[in-house]
């Protein structure tokens, strides 16, 4: 069976997951409660009481970076531990991310396995996880993947992607590990029909014309970098920083967001002590603050508008992309409801 559009119906889907948690441990989306928009979130999967797995009309909850960049991470323990030991990732097989979160990887990529230095634990995690994607057929109206150039819908970064059409899937091949996953169960797949390819295509079409209608009265007549190098120094950075109360919600649930604070502990024994990293974020007061108590950004309105400077400015002078995928995770946990796409309209206006 070649690398094509493939089909698999969804009482076979059911199997698929089956043999895919026995390959290592199986996460897919479901949701806990019914909820507007549709809130989904990973779900361990197990046989014995296997959550009900949702399609889901937009990305999860979590961002990707969850599993690959963890919220905390044991990195070693001294002395007496060789530093260059690494314990193996264990295998993991995530089902129902989409688009904005494949986006995601690019700039993780890019700062993890690039240049002189790179993280081997990220690498290994990377490796030891199977992702399979799913397109975006109804997205929601904090959703602007379209305006970073993206899509709806998946074209790249997957093992295997899902897109639902009457009866089951549609199953596009996009790695050897994917195309590995569908050797191993090959009686379960079939070749999909023109049907059903039509099918796929009016609703990547549909959901693309959604997100122009929502993001319509967000479009710029100029580019997000010229914006920025027009407007860094401006006096309206105060009024986009709103009442932003300096939580970083906002930052904790960006997929691209990759700061991490390094520290020591206590080990569990006495006479041995942990070395650790955790989420950080440049929003706070104390980020970068060095041994005499200075930091590069006292004033909250600098440490907001770095992070638009870091993700659309910086980030795509250093690495030719931007640090945003468009999925919204950010306005959604925002307490002070700030969007990305009116702090644009309103600077370049």
């Amino acid at each position: 069976m070649s690398r094509g559009e493939l089909f698999i119906s969804t009482p076979d889907l059911t199997e698929l997951l089956r043999v895919l948690s026995k390959e290592g441990q199986l996460y897919v989306t479901a949701r806990p409660v019914a909820s507007e928009p549709p809130d989904l979130h990973y779900k361990p999967y197990s046989t014995q009481s296997p959550p009900e797995f949702t399609y889901g009309e937009i990305r999860p909850v979590e961002p990707l970076k969850s599993f690959l960049f963890g919220v905390r991470e044991h990195l070693l323990e001294y002395p007496g531990t060789d530093p260059d030991a690494k314990t193996p990732a264990p295998k993991r097989v995530l089902v129902g991310l989409k688009a904005c979160d494949l986006e995601s990887l690019k700039t993780y990529d890019s700062v993890f396995t690039q240049g002189e230095f790179k993280d081997d634990f990220y690498i290994e995690k990377r490796r030891a996880t199977t992702l399979i994607s799913g397109d975006c057929p109804k997205p929601a109206d904090f959703c602007f993947c379209t305006m970073l150039g993206g899509r709806p819908y998946p074209t790249e970064g997957f093992d295997l992607n899902m897109t639902q059409v009457e009866g089951g899937y549609v199953i596009e091949v996009g790695s050897d590990k994917g195309e590995g996953v569908v050797k191993a169960s090959k009686p379960l797949f079939t070749q999909a029909t023109a049907g059903q390819l039509d099918q796929r295509s009016a609703g990547r079409k549909k959901a693309t014309e959604a997100l122009n209608t929502i993001n319509k009265e967000y479009e710029l007549k100029k580019t997000r970098q010229q914006i920025l190098a027009e407007k860094e120094t401006s006096d309206a950075w105060p009024e986009q920083l709103g009442y932003c109360v300096e939580d970083g919600a906002c930052l904790f649930a960006c997929p691209t967001c990759y700061c991490f604070l390094l520290y020591d502990q206590q080990g569990k024994l006495k006479d041995r002590y942990e070395r650790a990293r955790s989420w950080d974020v440049c929003m706070y007061a104390g980020y970068s603050r060095m041994a005499g108590g200075g930091t590069p950004r006292p004033r909250l309105v600098e440490r907001f508008r770095h992070r638009f400077m870091h993700k659309f400015s910086y980030f795509h002078e250093n690495y030719g992309l931007e640090s945003c995928s468009g999925c919204g995770r950010c306005f959604v946990g925002c307490s002070a409801n700030i969007d990305v796409r009116k702090v644009f309209k309103a600077m370049e206006e």
